[in-house]
């Protein structure tokens, strides 16, 4: 029945991740279209705006629901009504600082009053989302996911057509309209329900938690934004265009890993908290393994993703597609050790290492971009992310010795490493590479039946 239940959440977490970016795949040409370049580049400005804000006017502390899930379990719903109430608070308290300034701002007032009202909101809806994945709540968690984003492009198509003079309003409007909706409603109905406001113990619970973790979201933008910004600078957006696609494809993988760990989350949680490490390593290589098979077989399709996607002209980027993938698969190998560290309660080491990780990225970037290009920041991140690893999993065994050994790793490393070389060695023969995807399969399907039976007889 366990594993019935892992599947079954695993299933409706995929359905909802694919479905959300389903939802921004589709949509892509239709608003490209109805949508001038300079409109378009409006609207994907204003999205990165809100997700910059959103950590400030929440502070992170959604995050650390799955801390408060472990501490005050009974009292959750308080916890969630307080953190709301102080995300509002602190939301009041940037509107009045903005409004004070923004006289000597040149940006147009709306798009940031907007931001802010999409900042709260995306912050209320994830606090919720990760309350979901605690209780494992898949089927709430999926249309909470799902709703929202679906609406909110529908109803942007329709405000287009009326915003005929400014249709940037339109998207814009659209998006922060059907977020703000939900947002509002759930913050509404706890804050009333619960009616727990702001006390000292939730301050002294709460604030050393989720400051850290602003800094970490923080260094997480600069680390994920600073490589295209600086492929534009040196070396023009005809490079970056090129280097954005390759990017994008690996987030094709992390529809599978940001659903797997959905499930392992709670898992992990239990089987830590009852110190039960043998079964937290077993649960850790199922998650590795399952999402080792998904990165596998982006590695061998993606060329032909390339070609399918962006055409003939964006070929010229195969062979950043080793460093970029594996950058993703070394960054999901570094989020084991941080949900051990979000366990132990270690938010400013998680703060810290990504910061290290964030400014070796500039720098190498700064050096090397100019001289070298796209293919240069594809290798600076894998640099990167391969030293956020190591400060990560150095720090969380230090915490505890018993989880997640680097031998458990080293079986998917491998696969993920041949897999890349593969790849970018034969990039132009599509035959080898689904040789290959048909090998981890197998190899797969053979390692996973095996995990289970030794559980089972474990057992």
């Amino acid at each position: 029945m366990k594993h019935k239940s892992v599947i079954k959440n695993g299933g409706l977490y995929i359905f909802g991740n694919l479905f959300n970016k389903a939802i921004a795949f589709m949509t892509v040409p239709i608003f490209t279209r109805i949508l001038t370049t300079e409109e378009y580049g409006i609207v994907n400005t204003y999205s990165s705006w809100v997700s910059f804000m959103a950590v400030f006017v929440g502070m992170s502390m959604g995050q650390t629901i799955r801390n408060a899930f472990v501490d005050m379990r009974e009292e959750l719903g308080k916890y969630i009504s307080s953190i709301f109430t102080l995300g509002g608070l602190n939301f009041g308290l940037i509107c009045v600082l903005y409004a004070l300034v923004s006289n000597h701002l040149d940006i147009p007032k709306p798009l940031v009053w907007l931001c802010l009202i999409e900042s709260l909101s995306n912050f209320v809806i994830n606090s919720l989302l990760m309350k979901y994945v605690m209780e494992e709540e898949a089927v709430k968690r999926t249309f909470l996911m799902v709703l929202p984003n679906l609406l909110g492009a529908i109803l942007s198509v329709v405000l287009i057509q009326v915003l005929q003079e400014e249709k940037q309003y339109g998207r814009i409007l659209g998006t922060c309209i059907s977020t703000s909706v939900f947002g509002i409603a759930i913050m509404a109905f706890y804050i009333i329900k619960y009616r727990s406001f702001i006390n000292k113990r939730l301050l002294v619970y709460v604030l050393p938690l989720s400051i850290p973790l602003v800094f970490h979201g923080i260094a997480c933008n600069i680390l994920g934004a600073s490589d295209r910004t600086i492929i534009t600078y040196f070396r023009g957006a005809a490079e970056t265009g090129v280097y954005s696609l390759i990017y994008n494809l690996s987030m094709v993988a992390n529809v599978v890993t940001s659903s797997a760990e959905s499930v392992w989350i709670p898992k992990m949680t239990d089987s830590l908290l009852k110190k039960d490490y043998k079964k937290t390593n077993y649960e850790i290589m199922i998650y590795l393994y399952s999402v080792t098979f998904a990165f596998c077989g982006l590695l061998t399709i993606a060329p032909e993703l390339v070609l399918i996607l962006g055409g003939k002209e964006y070929m010229s980027g195969l062979r950043m597609i080793f460093p970029v993938v594996t950058s993703s698969f070394t960054m999901f190998l570094y989020s084991i050790y941080v949900n051990v560290e979000f366990f132990y309660k270690k938010t400013r080491i998680i703060a810290i290492s990504t910061f290290i990780s964030a400014g070796l990225n500039l720098v190498l970037n700064v050096i090397f971009v100019p001289k070298y290009g796209a293919t240069a920041a594809a290798y600076t991140t894998l640099v990167s992310y391969l030293a956020s690893f190591i400060l990560h999993s150095v720090n969380a065994r230090k915490l505890n010795h018993e989880v997640a050994s680097y031998v458990i790793l080293v079986p998917a490393v491998v696969v993920i490493f041949l897999a890349g070389v593969v790849t970018n060695c034969l990039a132009e023969t599509i035959l080898w590479r689904w040789t290959v995807m048909a090998i981890c399969g197998i190899v797969y399907i053979i390692v996973y039946k095996k995990c289970l039976f030794q559980k089972e007889n474990g057992d």
